[in-house]
């Protein structure tokens, strides 16, 4: 297994503009700044892409390096059924952009990830704002302001006039969520049509086949370890099925569904194949349509003490798959529906 990044560097700079180091300290200025709001997994993504533009192997980049590199998947990673690079691409995509208009509006440069690859692109920034520095240990969380002229004056309050009218605001409608949530994350609360951009889900226990104790084993926990990686998209409203239907061997997905009135449902099977092959199908149900969204399969080989790895590398994908950080489905950006 690849463990490391590869270390072989030019020994002249391959990167003419702006210069590796000014790209490098704009590369600090973003992960340092609190306005990225990328989590530490896409922070060392853009790490790494960056260091591998200025080293001259931007063209190189290929979603399994990436996979096996940064995001620790063995040489078994299928981008076909696991498209954890794809997806974490998009989302770094989407936070540079958010923090290009807000703290990061006044840097010099700007790093982008184009659609379509994963080759970045430095560009000098059409700004005359200066940039934040990017700061040393020495003097991190000690703020210096700049020195305003009489015509400066005018301009900042002109700024913090509208910068309270921005927190006002905001107040407000952090008020009216705190209110919305209250009221529509009850219990029997939700309906279909009043949550335009959320969605009620629940896994179901996954069914086994055979009589491998493997099977069951990986089956008990299977279901959870899935709800866990949903849950850290805000917009899905997670749902428990009741001890009754944990002990019912297949309940109807359909009519569980449309009992809890749920949004989606995931059941699936787990089955151990000859030769010590573990086969996981997933299924995402739309209740309304009864339409089967997708199918995933994963088959992996497994010993007894592979299981608990195996639980922690399906189910992510999984929810990876499934989730937006809208708490919309991916069916349509993943599956092209």
């Amino acid at each position: 297994m690849l463990t490391s990044w590869p270390k072989e560097r030019a020994k002249e700079p391959v990167y003419p503009f702006p210069g590796e180091e000014g790209v490098r300290q704009e590369l600090e200025r973003i992960i340092e700044s609190s306005a990225f709001k990328a989590t530490p997994r896409r922070k060392k993504l853009l790490r790494y892409l960056v260091e591998e533009l200025l080293a001259g192997r931007g063209h190189e980049l290929k979603g399994y390096t990436i996979a096996t590199l940064v995001f620790g998947r063995d040489e078994s990673f299928d981008p076909q059924t696991d498209p954890v690079v794809r997806l974490e691409a998009r989302r770094l995509r989407h936070d540079l952009d958010s923090y290009y208009v807000s703290a990061g509006r006044g840097n010099p440069l700007r790093i982008s990830i184009p659609k379509g690859q994963y080759a970045p692109t430095i560009e000098k920034a059409d700004t005359d704002t200066p940039a934040v520095p990017v700061t040393s240990a020495a003097t991190e969380g000690v703020y210096v302001a700049p020195e305003l002229g009489p015509e400066n004056t005018a301009v900042s309050s002109k700024l913090f006039r509208r910068a309270t009218l921005a927190a006002a605001i905001a107040i407000v409608l952090i008020f009216a969520a705190v209110i919305y949530a209250t009221v529509f994350s009850q219990p029997g609360s939700f309906s279909r049509s009043s949550a335009v951009n959320s969605t009620a889900l629940a896994v179901l226990p996954f069914e086994t086949e055979g009589d491998d104790p493997a099977n069951a084993a990986l089956a008990k926990d299977m279901a959870d370890e899935i709800m866990n990686g949903l849950s850290r998209f805000e917009g899905i409203h997670l749902y428990m099925p009741s001890a009754a239907d944990k002990s019912l061997s297949g309940p109807d997905p359909i009519e569980f569904g449309n009992r809890l009135n749920l949004t989606y449902v995931v059941n699936g099977t787990i089955n151990a194949a000859a030769e010590k092959m573990l086969r996981v199908n997933v299924r995402l149900i739309d209740v309304r349509s009864q339409r089967i969204l997708w199918i995933g399969s994963y088959d992996r080989s497994y010993s007894a003490e592979r299981l608990n790895a195996l639980q922690r590398e399906i189910a992510p994908s999984v929810a990876s798959v499934i989730g937006q950080p809208d708490g919309r489905m991916r069916v349509d950006e993943v599956l092209g529906l």
